[in-house]
């Protein structure tokens, strides 16, 4: 019953505001040792935000965390999850990328690998 009305609430708050911009997100969910990818599946899920990170992380992404978040806005969240791995991330509208920064060995900007539906349903 709580995931249904929890559902019910993020798909309110998904309505865009009046000036155009996107909806300020709210994530509440508690998830233990599961890689980080996972989560970013669960917050595209429950969001409009589409991830995509650059082709030198792949072994950061799929290291198991755990994480508890409270109604925390996407830029809480996303500290939580990168805290301790050496990534960060850059939201561009409804994208967020995620990347090490070029001073820890990471390739371009431009090599980015964008996962969608059907690639992680095929895992």
């Amino acid at each position: 019953m709580f995931g249904f009305i929890f559902i019910m609430c993020c798909n309110g708050a998904a309505l865009p505001s009046e000036d155009g911009k996107m909806p300020d997100w709210k994530f509440s969910f508690s998830l233990k040792r599961i890689p980080m990818i996972r989560i970013f599946d669960e917050i595209e899920q429950k969001s409009d935000f589409v991830f995509a990170w650059s082709c030198d992380i792949d072994n950061e992404i799929h290291e198991e965390i755990s994480i508890c978040v409270t109604e925390e806005p996407i830029q809480k969240v996303m500290e939580k999850v990168l805290k301790g791995s050496g990534l960060v991330y850059r939201r561009l509208d409804r994208q967020i990328v995620v990347y090490r920064l070029l001073g820890h060995n990471a390739c371009r900007v431009d090599s980015v690998r964008v996962m969608t539906n059907m690639e992680q349903n095929d895992r």
